[in-house]
């Protein structure tokens, strides 16, 4: 049996955001209790645990009234992105903004030229756009952007 990732503290470039909100979208802290999580068989581990509780960063909309959930900056979320972004080379075309997590991972590979990022919610982009590293954040569905594109990626996430 594969023993699981351990965490005692947690950090990513999320974890310093502000914590802000822009129109019904914001960036709060999540808390994750001393345990074991699914970790999705990311880095062939099932589980992860959490020595000590955990801050995650947490993307939400508010929707009837109440804070749903988009994002998270937990450790499935986080290898994930930084799994995508260390094979990704040339153009890299990714849908969503969310916390950002792909564009800073992508940020770190000297083998990607550029970064476009396709997100359908101004408000996110009001709210992450300015914390992520230097980017083209276009305000579009991404179906329909693709749809009326000429442009061509080397790499989409």
């Amino acid at each position: 049996m594969i023993s699981p990732l351990t965490y005692a503290n947690w950090h990513t470039p999320a974890t310093d955001y502000p914590r802000r909100q822009v129109g019904s979208y914001r960036i709060a802290d999540h808390r994750y209790t001393k345990g074991y999580y699914n970790m999705s068989g990311l880095l062939d581990n099932a589980l992860f645990q959490a020595v000590k509780p955990l801050t995650i960063t947490n993307l939400q909309e508010k929707v009837h009234g109440r804070w749903q959930q988009w994002m998270v900056d937990d450790p499935p979320h986080w290898e994930a992105m930084k799994f995508y972004a260390s094979r990704a080379k040339g153009r890299v075309l990714t849908t969503g903004l969310g916390l950002g997590l792909v564009i800073h991972a992508l940020d770190e590979n000297e083998a990607v030229e550029s970064i476009t990022v396709i997100e359908r919610s101004q408000e996110v982009i009001d709210l992450v756009g300015d914390l992520v590293p230097l980017s083209e954040i276009i305000k579009a569905d991404f179906y329909d952007y693709m749809e009326a594109t000429a442009d061509e990626y080397d790499t989409c996430i």
